[in-house]
């Protein structure tokens, strides 16, 4: 934790202020991601999940991606494998392939914060 990682999950209001109208990146199709999802869409202007396989009805809920799919704020991105990341003392970036994303794509980012095992990566 730490260098741009903090834990999402049962922060306070005030801690999210970081994510407050920005882009966020949420990896992983599975329940957590999609609870993670939609606790930061209340504070991000765009939350960004990326998933390897083509849709979440393989590892979510049905109540879940529904709220999603309801989210004016949330997207999904299927077929996309995070391959890398980096920064300077925190992650300010993600190395994304997929066939949605032309060879390697670089995605740059804030800081990064933990679900489970998903990654969040603000923008």
């Amino acid at each position: 934790m730490g260098a741009g990682v903090a834990p999402v999950a049962r922060r306070s209001p005030s801690a999210h202020a970081p994510w407050q109208g920005q882009r966020v990146f949420v990896i992983g199709g599975g329940n957590s991601a999609g609870q993670a999802a939609m606790h930061l869409a209340r504070y991000a202007e765009r939350v960004t999940i990326l998933i390897r396989s083509d849709s979440l009805s393989r590892s979510m809920s049905d109540y879940l991606i529904r709220e999603i799919d309801a989210a004016r704020n949330v997207e999904v991105r299927p077929f996309i494998d995070v391959v890398g990341g980096g920064g300077d003392g925190r992650l300010e970036w993600l190395d994304l392939q997929g066939s949605h994303v032309p060879g390697e794509a670089r995605d740059r980012g804030g800081s990064c914060g933990f679900r489970s095992d998903r990654c969040v990566a603000e923008r």
